[in-house]
Formats: structure tokens, C-alpha cells, sequence
């Protein structure tokens, strides 16, 4: 499975995050999130909209464990949500994120990054994964916007690499802006 494969060969930790969206995470981010599923009882004020990308969460776990390590191999595999015009629809997504003290391992960490996803594309789908370079799409503050990647296979867009700009790093934790994060 792609877990076993980024957990046990590629030496991610997993995590489990919610699978709304925290609305004032989102803020900080200066994320919007579009049209989401929302809950009609939510656990929480700002936890009524289902997540559409684990991204968000991703990152709000770099910020929360940034003072217990000096570098983090973080994965989710999880459900996201879209609106759907007649009915919504749930898919499974994986997401990767590397973080580590240091503002200069951006290129290492970005290229660790291509490398996980290579070998995930090639193992999960005898595959090779390409990568194109691209720019950021406006809705998702994480993409840089000169450092981000589609990742395709036979064509087929399955995602997308970036590296996280130093301002939202900055913005996420003021501490952060001394880290690099993929």
C-alpha cells in the first residue's frame, strides 16, 4: 500500500488529522477554501467545512511538533470532500510533507520529495513519475511561486511538489521562518 510504502521504506510518520478544515487555521494561512461539504452539527465553531486537500493540516502539524524535533517526514492518507452540483463526492489522498531547521535545505528536501513520489509511482504502477514545473495556483498560499511542480504519470496529473515560501512560513510560526519545509 502507498502508507507502507512512505511509512516503512521512505521513513515518513504517519499522521491522522480531522477531516474538516479549522477555519481559523485556514485564516492564518490566508486560505480559501471553495465550495466545501459542510456538517450540519459540527464538533467545533470553525469545524463545519470538510476538508478539500490535507495540506492545511499537514502544516499545522509542522507547527505543532517544530519544538519537539529538528526535522519532520510527515504522511497522511486520508479522506477529502468535494461539493458536489447533485452529490458530494469523498476520495482518498496522500499527503507528504519534510520540514527541517535550517533555511538553506529547501533543494534537499524538495528533492527528497520527487524522489518518495518516484519511487511510490514506480512500486504502486511500474510508472515513472514526471514532474513539470508550474505556477502557484492563487487558492493554495503553500505553493511557491517559482518553486512548484505537477506531478503527472502517463500524462495524468496525480498532484503537485512545492516548496513552502519563507512568508508563510513566517506565517504559520514566527519560528518557522528559520526552517525549510517541502
Amino acid at each position: 500500500s502507498a502508507l507502507r510504502l512512505f511509512t516503512a521504506v521512505e521513513g515518513f510518520h504517519e499522521i491522522q488529522g480531522y477531516i474538516w478544515h479549522d477555519a481559523a487555521w485556514l485564516r492564518r494561512l490566508g486560505a480559501d477554501p471553495g465550495r466545501c461539504v459542510e456538517l450540519a452539527n459540527p464538533a467545533a465553531e470553525g469545524t463545519h467545512q470538510l476538508r478539500r486537500t490535507l495540506l492545511p493540516g499537514l502544516l499545522n502539524a509542522v507547527a505543532l511538533n517544530r519544538f519537539h524535533f529538528p526535522a519532520l517526514s510527515l504522511v497522511e492518507l486520508g479522506s477529502v470532500f468535494e461539493k458536489g452540483d447533485r452529490e458530494d463526492r469523498e476520495s482518498r489522498h496522500v499527503g507528504l510533507v519534510l520540514a527541517q531547521r535550517g533555511k538553506r535545505a529547501e533543494d534537499e528536501l524538495y528533492a527528497r520529495l520527487k524522489s518518495a513520489v518516484s519511487g511510490w509511482t514506480w512500486r504502486q504502477f511500474a510508472r515513472s513519475a514526471a514532474f513539470m514545473e508550474t505556477t502557484a495556483v492563487k487558492d493554495r498560499p503553500w505553493e511557491h511561486p517559482r518553486r512548484t511542480a505537477a506531478v503527472a504519470i502517463d500524462g495524468i496529473g496525480i498532484g503537485r511538489l512545492s516548496v513552502i515560501n519563507v512568508s508563510l512560513r513566517r506565517v504559520m510560526d514566527e519560528h518557522l521562518a528559520a526552517w525549510s519545509i517541502a
